[in-house]
């Protein structure tokens, strides 16, 4: 954090030197160490099934929030910040505009199966009354997993430490019945969940050998989501992330494992 700090201030003078705002930059011959390092933690499979089921019994709408994270890897923000109006009449897909992308290009998101139901659940469980609550939801520009008063959802830093608590009570509940030693939790970011989905997707497909042998799963990978076609026509390695989330007791993973279907090129933004 020291490192970060310095490095955005040392920028920030350097802008201003450079038009003639200040003629020092303190931040120039501050003794932090060098460069920032960059987070490389990617989540185990039993860890994304702690998360998971911990999520599940987590206040809303941080408990869904999380879970879409692992469902679909995409960035926090772009999920919290998710209105009904992005996602497609069908729900087969979810389209971000390039004012939400880190790049400024729109972004297309296809959909599974285990998606669309934690979505739906966000409506009315009466068929015509979600369908009411829909339109009124996207003319109005309602927020999918909206805060208190209908606003964005804020309360991160408390949200997590609740999260972490709760995952850190079940291992010590397992631990006593099997009379162990819980193990401590390491620490993660809720952004490390979507460097977890890229690296395990791109080791699951074999994305690295195609990229050559300096590739970082996590950097780039094809995305390929597990829906619709059947995948014996991909070979046996394309259920493998899947299968791995069913075995750490993610749920919806199995009913994605069903099929899968290739889509445009993948990059952590």
């Amino acid at each position: 954090m020291t490192g970060r700090t310095a490095a955005y201030g040392r920028a920030a003078f350097g802008w201003a030197i450079q038009r003639g705002l200040v003629s020092v930059n303190p931040f120039e011959n501050l003794p932090v160490a060098k460069g920032v390092s960059k987070r490389e933690r990617v989540l185990s499979d039993e860890e994304i099934g702690e998360v998971w089921h911990a999520a599940g019994n987590a206040p809303s709408p941080y408990g869904a929030i999380i879970r879409l994270l692992i469902l679909t890897g995409q960035r926090r923000g772009e999920v919290a910040g998710m209105v009904w109006s992005e996602i497609s009449d069908d729900f087969a897909n979810w389209t971000l505009p390039g004012e939400r992308t880190k790049n400024g290009v729109p972004h297309a998101v296809p959909l599974s199966t285990p998606t669309v139901e934690l979505l739906k659940s966000r409506l009315p469980g009466d068929a015509n009354e979600a369908k009411r609550a829909l339109r009124q939801q996207r003319a109005s520009g309602g927020l999918v997993f909206s805060g208190g008063m209908g606003t964005r959802f804020a309360g991160w830093s408390k949200a997590k430490r609740a999260l972490d608590k709760a995952i850190a009570a079940a291992r010590s509940e397992a631990a006593a019945s099997a009379q162990t030693k819980p193990v401590a939790l390491i620490s993660w970011s809720v952004h490390d969940l979507r460097r977890t989905v890229a690296t395990g997707v791109a080791a699951a497909w074999g994305s690295a050998r195609s990229y050559g042998s300096d590739f970082e799963p996590h950097q780039r990978q094809p995305r390929r989501y597990c829906r619709g076609l059947s995948a014996q026509r991909l070979g046996s390695r394309a259920n493998e992330f899947c299968q791995r989330g069913c075995r750490a007791g993610v749920e919806p993973y199995r009913r994605q494992c069903d099929g899968a279907i290739i889509r445009k090129d993948f990059a952590v933004r």
